[in-house]
């Protein structure tokens, strides 16, 4: 979801990984975008920090302090449907891993 007056993203974010060992990463996504103009092109840059989805009860008080398990950097089309991302997780060990150069595409989206 994109908050255009104070220039706020939140969401869901899943990665999965099929190869061994397997991956399935639930992240909840924060953060910030801003435009990026020079004379030829605009384009938006989105940084986001996720949080392992925590499940509380309801009423159930404040929750555990969550470390960050996602940092993502996205270059993306004016347009926001096409882009670029960088980001790192954190894996099933504990160690942070990298991605670099990471196409990204708007999917089902409701803006067409």
């Amino acid at each position: 979801m994109v908050n255009t007056p104070q220039e706020l993203v939140n969401g869901i974010g899943h990665i999965t990984q099929a190869t061994n060992p397997p991956l399935n990463l639930n992240t909840q996504l924060q953060g910030t975008y801003t435009y990026m103009a020079t004379m030829s092109s605009v384009n938006i840059l989105v940084v986001l920090t996720g949080y392992p989805v925590a499940n509380l009860p309801p009423n159930g008080g404040v929750g555990p302090v969550l470390m960050p398990n996602v940092q993502l950097r996205m270059v993306l089309s004016q347009d926001w449907k096409t882009g670029t991302a960088n980001y790192k997780y954190v894996d099933n060990s504990g160690q942070w891993k990298e991605m670099d150069n990471v196409p990204v595409k708007l999917l089902n989206s409701p803006i067409e």
